[in-house]
């Protein structure tokens, strides 16, 4: 904790990327592709589109150390991120 200058959280969403696997699933499923296949590439599309977070540290030789998580554990970021920024306030 003493290495620890910042702390910040951030999203991440690929809404392009997860529409374009939509389309794609969507296209299996019209041209008598596999079902599975389909289903995987909707399911992925689905999870691109979600919010991801990102909590960022900082550390005192300036190097920014990312951390993603999945989409929802948006909440245990946020508490992390409030407990880091609260000992830094206590620390001084």
């Amino acid at each position: 904790m003493r290495h620890v200058v910042a702390a910040r959280l951030e999203t991440t969403q690929q809404t392009m990327l997860g529409l374009l696997f939509a389309l794609m699933g969507i296209v299996s499923f019209s041209f008598s592709f596999t079902a599975i296949l389909a289903i995987a590439l909707i399911g992925i599309s689905i999870f691109l589109v979600l919010k991801k977070p990102i909590v960022l540290i900082t550390a005192t030789d300036g190097v920014i150390r990312p951390s993603v998580g999945w989409p929802w554990t948006r909440a245990e970021a946020e508490e992390f991120v409030n407990g880091v920024r609260k000992e830094l306030l206590a620390r001084g």
